[in-house]
């Protein structure tokens, strides 16, 4: 079972954060503009495969290469940053719920900043962000894309076996999006960057694959 999961936060408090007249917190102006950025650097799946196709790469066991095109920024200081990465189209989606319990209740607010960094993507593909989860519910995360890719591969085994349900499909029996999930499945996640590195340990990355302890937001 192949699968990736992509993680990125709303970018630093001091530039990307602006306050509304109840006290709740959103993405400023250049928040949003990096917010329509990162949904360029997710293309659908044929448009993926080509850009394969003209990189001389292929979707070989294990995670899928990342093909590079020419960046669309008008001012950028390196080589490396004139290019961007080209990702396929996510399959399911997670943000930071926007609650913020605090001890008191006049100090209790709502940050969307996690929601609406990942909005212009979630509108690009026509997908839902699944906001259940906040602070401390990395575990509760974890586990619900566990239980979801478990889902993928049973589905898997029964289209294989000739024993799907068609009406578990809206297709009528074909590849569900589930399915796919296990199929070099794009999950992305929106989360505050101070948790990334718990999150990512939820998840089964840590030190040894790669994931840091601390994560510079």
């Amino acid at each position: 079972c192949d699968k990736e999961v992509k993680v990125t936060h709303h970018g630093k408090e001091h530039t990307t954060d602006k306050r509304d007249k109840h006290g709740d917190r959103h993405c400023s102006a250049k928040g949003k503009h990096r917010s329509k950025y990162i949904a360029t650097l997710f293309v659908d799946p044929d448009d993926y495969q080509e850009l394969l196709v003209d990189n001389g790469n292929g979707i070989a066991h294990g995670i899928p290469p990342v093909p590079m095109i020419k960046s669309s920024l008008s001012k950028v200081s390196s080589e490396a940053a004139s290019k961007k990465p080209q990702f396929p189209s996510p399959i399911k989606m997670y943000a930071l719920s926007s609650e913020r319990p605090k001890n008191k209740p006049s100090k209790e607010h709502e940050n969307f900043r996690e929601i609406e960094t990942i909005t212009p993507l979630s509108k690009k593909f026509h997908l839902d962000v699944d906001e259940r989860f906040g602070v401390l519910g990395e575990g509760d995360l974890a586990s619900d894309f566990f239980e979801t890719l478990s889902k993928s591969v049973t589905e898997n085994i029964n289209l294989m076996m000739g024993t799907s349900n068609s009406t578990d499909s809206p297709s009528g029996g074909g590849e569900s999006e589930i399915s796919q999930l296990c199929n070099n499945g794009m999950t992305v996640v929106s989360w505050k960057h101070s948790r990334i590195p718990i999150l990512a340990r939820a998840l089964g990355c840590g030190k040894g694959e790669g994931c840091p302890k601390r994560y510079k937001g």
